[in-house]
């Protein structure tokens, strides 16, 4: 196993780490919201459309999943609207969104190809992210790279989110390698860069569109499938 760090663990956020989540998610309550109108469900979704985008940044927790979105969050949008059935309508907008959801996400060819080598190569692979379970391992598996982790750890099972202690000691005791010898991959500099390297973990970002420059103690790339694999593999 050879690479720049003296590690033996690798461990990946999901969202805009392993999987395009936030162009995902504007995508599928864009969609949710013109069918509750082209359906006939509501008058005019426009206005819906915005305050959600609005309560969905505002929205935090350790059980909150922004990609599948969140039942008393849409309801509570539908009952500031004062339309009729809220709760039938917030049901109805989760299905949509959830259903577009799930049927855009395809097996990444890419990226089994380059968890396999890692593998290969001795490391073993963990996930570390914030969400709500079920939800996340459907990730997991949509993407073809369930049978490649060794270990997973969200928030809603632990009661805290990234940047916790509690979240980083849950992978590092369920890999069974201390966290001084574990990799951390993710797109968040706050929760997941720096939230690894207070606990002795080395770190890398992923910055997919390369928005800012980085401090040189914090390594970047722009793609895991991409250019991952050139610094884990020999």
């Amino acid at each position: 196993m050879s690479s720049p760090f003296n590690a033996r663990a690798v461990i990946f956020d999901i969202g805009d780490t392993m999987l395009r989540e936030r162009g995902l998610r504007y995508e599928a309550v864009e969609f949710a919201m013109n069918k509750l109108q082209t359906d006939g469900f509501v008058a005019d979704s426009a206005p819906l459309h915005k305050e959600y985008l609005v309560r969905d940044q505002e929205l935090t927790g350790h059980n909150v999943n922004h990609l599948f979105s969140n039942l008393e969050m849409v309801r509570g949008i539908f009952e500031t609207h004062k339309l009729a059935k809220p709760e039938f309508l917030a049901n109805s907008y989760l299905a949509i969104h959830r259903s577009f959801v799930l049927g855009a996400i395809q097996r990444d060819h890419r990226l089994v190809e380059m968890l396999e080598e890692i593998s290969a190569e001795g490391w073993a692979i963990g996930v570390l992210t914030d969400g709500t379970t079920l939800e996340q391992y459907l990730l997991l598996e949509k993407l073809g790279v369930l049978k490649l982790i060794d270990a997973v750890t969200v928030s809603e099972d632990v009661g805290q989110s990234k940047p916790a202690f509690a979240m980083f000691k849950d992978i590092s005791d369920k890999l069974k390698i201390p966290l001084n010898c574990c990799v951390m991959v993710g797109n968040d500099r706050a929760r997941d860069i720096e939230g690894a390297q207070m606990f002795g973990m080395k770190s890398i970002l992923v910055n997919e569109f390369n928005l800012e420059s980085e401090p040189e103690e914090i390594q970047s790339i722009l793609s895991v499938s991409e250019k991952l694999k050139t610094v884990f593999t020999s």
